[in-house]
């Protein structure tokens, strides 16, 4: 079985010609939204995101706010410069939201 037909949710890049998404977790911190699906999302954040927390990820769109309950599954050094560390963290969510694909979709 390969890595694309094991998610059970179609991941939706976010496109760098166009504004990335944004929102914002638990602890106040700004994050941008890589990708994202029904069921999670890659997440840059200026601070290391601890593997198995619990954290609420707040949506800041245009449109309605929008709160999602996730779980931290994984969280890595994305790049290193003199000024700051860069960390990429996959979340899952806690439910499925549909809310996260038509609010940044």
């Amino acid at each position: 079985m390969s890595r694309h037909e094991r998610r059970a949710w179609p991941r939706h890049p976010c496109l760098r010609d166009t504004r990335t998404p944004v929102a914002r977790i638990t602890s106040g911190h700004q994050v941008r939204l890589l990708n994202f699906s029904a069921g999670g999302a890659l997440v840059e954040a200026p601070v290391r995101l601890v593997p198995g927390s619990r954290i609420d990820m707040r949506l800041l769109t245009d449109g309605p706010a929008t709160s999602v309950p996730a779980r931290v599954a994984r969280c890595y050094v994305s790049s290193v410069h003199p000024e700051a560390v860069r960390y990429r963290a996959a979340l899952a969510f806690d439910q499925p939201s549909d809310t996260v694909v038509s609010s940044v979709g």
